[in-house]
């Protein structure tokens, strides 16, 4: 647990960790949970964090954390608020909705939402707001 990450040798010991069923995974896991929250907040740029995210490292870090704390849970039952909380995020871009406006409207902090729009665009292929927006309006999704 450093400043400096190396999440070269970091992602795939947590992931033989959790496979294995160690003990030790669930600390792994929320270091990686914890050092994935910390690279989106401080990447400013927004299309900079989308194409990180969207990168090998990125992917490898959402798929050992899972969604966000802000994601609704995506078990077979729930499969339908998951959807509605994406169409939720999409309906407040489309409404000009500042990321600091949609943590006040979900009570939840600003860092959560700055992660869950970046699943959003990662999940979508958009790179931005505005292109999310457009797939909201081409892919008639709202």
């Amino acid at each position: 647990m450093q400043e400096d990450l190396h999440l070269t040798i970091l992602l795939p010991v947590a992931r033989v960790l959790r496979d294995g069923g160690a003990p030790e995974a669930g600390q792994a896991l929320g270091f990686v949970q914890y050092a994935a929250g910390m690279i989106a907040q401080r990447t400013i740029d927004e299309s900079v964090r989308v194409r990180w995210f969207r990168g090998p490292l990125g992917l490898a870090m959402t798929e050992l954390t899972g969604p966000s704390a802000m994601s609704v849970a995506r078990s077979e039952g729930d499969h339908d608020e998951a959807e509605d909380a994406d169409h939720a995020l999409l309906q407040s871009l489309i409404q000009g909705r500042t990321n600091a406006e949609i943590a006040d409207e979900l009570g939840v902090e600003e860092s959560d939402v700055v992660l869950r729009l970046g699943e959003l665009f990662a999940k979508i292929g958009a790179s931005s707001r505005a292109e999310a927006t457009a797939f909201a309006f081409r892919e008639r999704v709202l």
